[in-house]
């Protein structure tokens, strides 16, 4: 199981929630809970998934490349 939280100010670029599921999906995850919570100047992401079946192996810290690629 992964459990990614993000936290993206308005300095960042916009992401939609959608965005960032589509990348644990595209590495063989299945996103079980994904949910945002708007504060004042900045948006927390928290992304709970596990993977599709018990022969996948998910890599978090290339799942976190990928999300910092689409943040920054």
């Amino acid at each position: 199981m992964v459990e990614m939280n993000l936290i993206i100010n308005v300095n960042m670029k916009r992401v939609m929630l959608n965005e960032l599921m589509s990348v644990f999906e595209e590495e063989g995850a299945q996103v079980m809970t994904a949910n945002l919570q708007n504060m004042n100047e900045t948006t927390a992401y928290t992304i709970i998934a596990q993977a599709l079946t018990c022969w996948i192996d998910i890599d978090p810290s290339r799942i976190e490349k990928r999300l910092r690629d689409i943040i920054f």
